[in-house]
């Protein structure tokens, strides 16, 4: 019905730098900085995680409470910037992977040198389309570039995550797990359950509200 946002909805899935001004960057900026300063405060608890959970508990460290500010920090950083220019494939993977294997081993250093990186990638990435592409560089989109740079990339740094992998499932570094049971399980199964059947069904009429699929458009959406 809409095939001009549609086109837009293709070029912002396939990840887009091409901007038509400094509107965009300016107000991500102040953003990403609040996002900075969070992370500021949550590089030295994240560091003494590296003691182990019940050292780091001693010392005064609340777990649940660090897990859901990090994971809150990095999901409104993902969000930020995907909404802005799209979906950029294989950066956020291969980044942190190339900081691990550069020797990065701290959080710190990590959180530092994995957008540095990235942010090296991408503007290496986009280049390249830039020179080949030409006139067109404008109209294909850097996040495909990424993935076919990335993906190759990826599957070339695996092998040597798998060895690391292995050094740290050792004897000497292996710690006993506890099974807490299925109920966990089971209850987060019928969540996701729940919560597909009700994203299949409910969104938005063509008024804008919101409303509940029914008649002809549900055999559609099924």
């Amino acid at each position: 019905l809409n095939q001009r946002y549609l086109s837009s909805l293709f070029i912002w899935g396939a990840g887009s730098l091409a901007q038509q001004s400094w509107v965009i960057p300016l107000s991500l900026l102040w953003k990403l900085a609040v996002i900075a300063i969070g992370c500021a405060f949550v590089m030295r608890p994240l560091s003494l995680l590296d003691l182990g959970e019940s050292s780091s508990t001693a010392l005064g460290v609340r777990l649940v409470r660090l897990r859901f500010v990090v994971v809150a920090l990095a999901v409104a950083l993902a969000a930020f910037v995907t909404s802005a220019v799209g979906v950029i494939g294989f950066i956020g993977l291969v980044a942190p992977t190339i900081a691990r294997l550069s020797g990065a081993r701290r959080p710190t250093q990590l959180i530092l040198w994995s957008p540095l990186i990235g942010a090296g990638l991408l503007f290496f990435a986009d280049s390249i389309l830039q020179l080949v592409a030409g006139g067109l560089g404008d109209f294909l989109p850097t996040g495909a570039v990424t993935a076919i740079f990335g993906s190759p990339l990826l599957l070339a740094l695996l092998p040597r995550l798998k060895i690391r992998h292995r050094l740290q499932q050792s004897p000497a570094f292996r710690r006993p797990r506890r099974w807490d049971g299925t109920r966990p399980v089971i209850i987060a199964a019928a969540g996701l359950l729940v919560l597909l059947m009700v994203s299949a069904f409910l969104g938005r009429d063509v008024n804008g509200g919101w409303a509940f699929t029914s008649g002809e458009f549900s055999v559609d959406v099924l």
